[in-house]
């Protein structure tokens, strides 16, 4: 996150709590994210009620938008399983794959 953590979970906050006649509010807290950013962001918000906007990590994995869009969900599914990225991704191959390509920081 480039803002604050202080500010966006402020921000976050407020998109949860309720807005009265309003529909819910997805808060999402950050751009550029890819699989290990779902790990950071989830431990930093403590809540599962964000979303993220991954662009590269989807459209330039080496098994192409499906793969990068596995490997997004195959982090979350590692994340709720309590695992490590790197003990889950061996064996789910769009997340490995992820990792091993990934020159962007986690979070």
């Amino acid at each position: 996150m480039k803002t604050p953590d202080e500010e966006v979970l402020q921000c976050v906050q407020a998109c949860l709590k309720p807005w009265g006649h309003i529909q819910p509010v997805l808060p999402v807290p950050a751009g550029s994210q890819w699989a290990a950013s779902t790990a950071v962001l989830h431990d930093r918000l403590k809540t599962i009620d964000f979303g993220i906007v991954p662009g590269r990590a989807v459209f330039a994995h080496p098994m192409g938008p499906k793969g990068g869009a596995a490997s997004l969900r195959q982090a979350w599914d590692a994340v709720a399983a309590g695992q490590s990225l790197e003990a889950y991704a061996q064996n789910h191959k769009e997340l490995q794959l992820a990792i091993e390509n990934n020159a962007l920081p986690a979070g």
